[in-house]
């Protein structure tokens, strides 16, 4: 089956999701298109662009479930963990090892389970167990465990750590995550979120016929989009606009 149909088939199930079985099921079949085209790249043997395209997208869908199932806050909680995605074909057993666990949490809790690693998005943990969109369980999966006195050391010690900082934050709103020598505390805003659909959709289509584009929203609020590959296009642009922003905000504040 070429790519593009296989992206197809699992793009028409996506709405069809309905139980947490099917959840599941449909991240485990994500999971083994992203293997089988990571396979096909290692071979060297076709076309290595298309194969990374496809890839990428096979991952947006499994980002599409995590924005269905988490609270945005949550969600940007557990991307804080810099780092390119992994490979699910060099994690081999481990990787294994995660879609078993997630198997077992979804039999025994019957609740929304997420597996992290095909996602963009999450960052922190190997399983999500959606207990709570604004306050999930966080679980990290390992084939050996190292003795208690040293589960908190090493790169085991600094995953967990951030798992278990990242859980405390979302559950009380206040938390010291992994690396940070100070408490995240959560502020909660009246504040409705606004959103400019309309001026993203025409600078969008704007680039996709001439590679860039931007608008000003407002005053000093400008919006780009740019084509993969162009950015550097846009970079002195930008850099011009915010040397004129200071220059004016410098010049206000002579005036007044």
């Amino acid at each position: 089956m070429q790519a593009r149909d296989n992206r197809r088939l699992l793009f028409d199930r996506l709405n069809r999701i309905n139980t947490t079985r099917q959840l599941l099921t449909f991240q485990k079949d994500v999971a083994k298109a992203i293997v089988d085209a990571e396979r096909r790249l290692a071979r060297g043997k076709y076309d290595s662009e298309k194969l990374q395209f496809h890839i990428e997208s096979l991952r947006l869908y499994a980002d599409t479930l995590v924005w269905w199932n988490l609270h945005p806050h949550a969600i940007r909680q557990l991307a804080k963990n810099p780092g390119p995605v992994q490979s699910l074909l060099r994690q081999g057993d481990a990787f294994h090892s995660v879609l078993l666990h997630a198997e077992r949490y979804q039999r025994e809790t019957r609740l929304p389970i997420l597996i992290a690693d095909i996602t963009n998005v999450l960052k922190v943990g190997d399983i999500v167990v959606v207990s709570d969109p604004e306050s999930p369980q966080v679980v990290e999966c390992k084939l050996k465990l190292p003795k208690p006195q040293h589960l908190m050391q090493g790169r085991t010690g600094r995953q967990v750590s951030r798992a278990i900082g990242t859980m405390q934050y979302l559950k009380e709103g206040a938390g010291k995550l992994f690396g940070q020598d100070y408490y995240e505390i959560a502020v909660e805003s009246q504040h409705r979120s606004e959103r400019n659909w309309e001026a993203i959709e025409r600078v969008c289509s704007h680039a996709l016929r001439v590679g860039e584009a931007y608008e000003e929203i407002s005053n000093g609020d400008y919006l780009w989009a740019v084509q993969s590959g162009c950015e550097d296009k846009i970079v002195c642009a930008i850099n011009e606009k915010a040397k004129l922003w200071v220059l004016s905000s410098w010049a206000l504040r002579s005036v007044s």
